[in-house]
């Protein structure tokens, strides 16, 4: 075997080593990614998303090429190629962040329902607040929801108003839904803007303000019915209630009107009643 033989044998082994670990260093690389993007997107709390998910990309990247490069010690990689290595596993945790975030928003509405009824019971759980005071506070949250998935923003320069602009045009305008219906013909911005943002290149846009005009009445709609059911189970919880009261007062009352109780009753005054009814319409309750 000459010597250029052995060689190019050498480089073909070298190479097959480098694509094995690179492999698997970016299996599981994505792996982590996005399990980790999942709870940033979806987590209990939102404090500012992108910049959690450009530090999570960052920290996985280094953690990334130290692993890559431990396994390939000894191979002799020139400073070039680790060069070309280093932004390749850039360039592909990149790739996954964008594909697991484009996948998100096609879902966007079924996610901001998930997010609106689990913090919506849980508001109501923990008997914070009443039942508009839950609704107003997870349709936020879900409102913020939407504003995160609707660009991307990978670059640490990346400034723009799309949380406001919903904010404003959404969220304050539908909370003065009232006021609205009296008028059937309103200056909408969202409605009439071109589908994009100012502030972001139609290449990293997800979802566009018509889009998130579109999104959010349905939203609102479906979120009603939630509301509607939650407010008719209160009501029908007190009727109950009320009806179990007047039911043990009747009985009672019968009971109290002979022997030794209607003397009792005669005596003491119907006042007498009062906290015996209390005590037992507290039974039912």
């Amino acid at each position: 075997m000459t010597n250029k033989h052995k060689i190019r044998v050498r480089r073909k082994l070298q190479f097959d080593i480098v694509s094995v670990v690179t492999s698997s260093c970016e299996e599981k690389l994505k792996e982590a990614l996005t399990g980790s993007i999942e709870k940033e997107l979806f987590g209990e709390v939102i404090i500012d998303t992108w910049r959690s998910i450009r530090e999570l990309l960052r920290n996985e990247v280094e953690s990334t090429v130290f692993r890559l490069f431990t396994a390939l010690t000894g191979l002799g990689i020139d400073g070039d190629t680790r060069e070309k290595m280093i932004e390749s596993v850039g360039d592909y945790a990149k790739g996954v962040v964008e594909e697991k975030v484009r996948g998100e928003a096609k879902s966007v509405l079924m996610r901001m329902k998930m997010c609106f009824e689990r913090r919506f019971v849980n508001r109501l759980f923990i008997g914070k607040d009443d039942i508009p005071t839950a609704a107003k506070s997870a349709r936020g949250y879900s409102l913020e929801l939407l504003s995160i998935l609707a660009a991307i923003r990978l670059n640490e320069d990346d400034i723009d108003d799309i949380k406001e602009i919903l904010e404003a045009e959404l969220f304050v305008s539908s909370s003065n839904s009232a006021a609205n219906e009296s008028s059937s013909v309103e200056f909408d911005p969202l409605h009439i803007a071109p589908d994009s943002w100012e502030q972001i290149p139609s290449c990293r846009t997800l979802i566009g303000p018509r889009s998130c005009k579109t999104v959010w009445d349905q939203f609102m709609q479906e979120t009603e019915i939630i509301i509607s059911k939650a407010l008719e189970q209160v009501r029908s919880s007190k009727l109950s209630t009320i009806y179990k009261v007047v039911a043990v007062g009747s009985a009672a009352t019968l009971c109290l009107t002979g022997g030794a109780a209607g003397v009792a009753t005669a005596i003491l005054g119907p006042e007498a009643l009062l906290p015996m009814l209390a005590g037992m319409a507290a039974l039912f309750v």
